[in-house]
């Protein structure tokens, strides 16, 4: 419960870890609306869009047709970006399923 260590001479403070801790939104001045195509199921997911877009954006939040389920079609999410020209426009997802082992 206590998130302080006092020692002589200095203080520490333990707080949980959050990637957005020192993240500055101000350099990602520009909403851009992102749809991703040929998506399959098992891979509906916010880390598949993350690994997809990579550094090029900050995810800012999934579509609620995304987030439902509702249209497994099209994977919409808004994103913050620097530079929008500099966006992902094509990647390769390549997904691999283990096969059970056979007797």
């Amino acid at each position: 419960g206590d998130h302080f260590i006092n020692g002589p001479g200095f203080t520490l403070s333990l707080r949980p870890w959050n990637k957005l801790a020192h993240a500055d939104v101000s350099s990602f001045e520009h909403t851009v609306q992102v749809e991703l195509h040929g998506i399959p199921a098992q891979a509906w997911h916010l880390s598949t869009a993350e690994h997809l877009l990579g550094s090029s954006c900050w995810i800012e939040r999934l579509h609620p047709s995304t987030r439902s389920r509702a249209d497994l079609v099209v994977f919409r999410l808004t994103t913050r970006t620097h530079e929008p020209a500099s966006t992902r426009r094509a990647a390769v997802l390549e997904i691999v399923e283990s096969v059970p082992a056979t007797r």
